[in-house]
């Protein structure tokens, strides 16, 4: 009996890298599936109220107004520009998305554009909406950023093939289930 409070920790180790592994598998799916659909707007306003970097584009004494750049973006945060800035200009300050410099190159993740704006009794609202394929195949007429807009920069990763999910899975058990089979043989042995 001695032996096997010996082994007690090497198993209850075993036991919550077995559990902890398929916890992590089941979570990485559930945040796929949630990046898959987007976040809602409220949450990503509130990070934009949450925005510690502010960025200048503007001389002093040039008429500026102030705009969000959340999402995957290489610089996220609040943009004091110029009046007549278009949101072309403004996503070539934010370094562009970040995920692009990072690409396989055989498959792009998908990044959407949008961007909100407020309307009098009528609240926020998206009023342009563009892909990447889009910003850099063809022409785009880009609005011209007012006071208070938010652009959200979204990007869909690409999903991880699933067999290296499974494969990854299959070899933290192997790997639990070899360190079990040698606990109980040198318990058995000795």
């Amino acid at each position: 009996m001695k032996q096997f409070h010996a082994f007690l920790p090497a198993l209850t180790l075993s036991v919550f890298l077995l559990l902890g592994s398929l916890f992590a598998f089941t979570d990485k799916a559930e945040a796929q599936g949630l990046n898959r659909q987007g976040s809602s707007l409220t949450q990503l306003y509130s990070l934009a109220e949450q925005m510690p970097n502010h960025y200048q584009f503007v001389r002093t004494g040039e008429p500026s107004i102030t705009v969000v750049v959340i999402g995957s973006v290489v610089r996220p945060g609040t943009y004091e520009v110029r009046e007549g800035t278009d949101l072309n200009e403004l996503l070539l300050y934010t370094g562009g998305p970040r995920a692009i410099g990072v690409r396989d190159r055989r498959i792009t993740p998908d990044v959407n554009f949008f961007l909100s704006r407020t309307f009098e009794g009528e609240g926020r609202r998206i009023i342009f909406e563009t892909t990447f394929e889009a910003y850099t195949t063809q022409f785009v007429e880009f609005p011209v950023m007012q006071d208070f807009d938010v652009v959200i920069v979204e990007t869909d990763p690409v999903p991880r093939p699933i067999w290296r999910e499974v494969l990854t899975l299959t070899s933290q058990i192997l790997s639990i289930a070899a360190s079990l089979t040698l606990i109980i043989w040198r318990l058995r042995r000795g």
